[in-house]
């Protein structure tokens, strides 16, 4: 599912606050790839885009299967 499901949240957040959605592998309009499909990879792309953007402190927002990235992740 694309990052852009999440426009509204998207809008209103970013008035006040730096936005990123993120599309892990996989998914929505990201690469297709065979590998690296669970949760503790995709925590560690979130890692990896964090330490690039050097974004911190960070607020985690997941939905259905994102959850479980999310919870990889911290």
């Amino acid at each position: 599912m694309p990052a852009d499901i999440w426009e509204y949240q998207i809008r209103y957040f970013s008035r006040r606050h730096r936005v990123v959605a993120m599309e892990p592998r996989s998914y929505g309009l990201s690469s297709q790839t065979t590998e690296g499909n669970y949760p503790e990879a995709h925590a560690r792309d979130v890692q990896a885009v964090l330490d690039r953007l050097q974004l911190r402190p960070a607020v985690l927002v997941g939905w259905s299967l994102g959850v479980d990235d999310v919870l990889a992740y911290i």
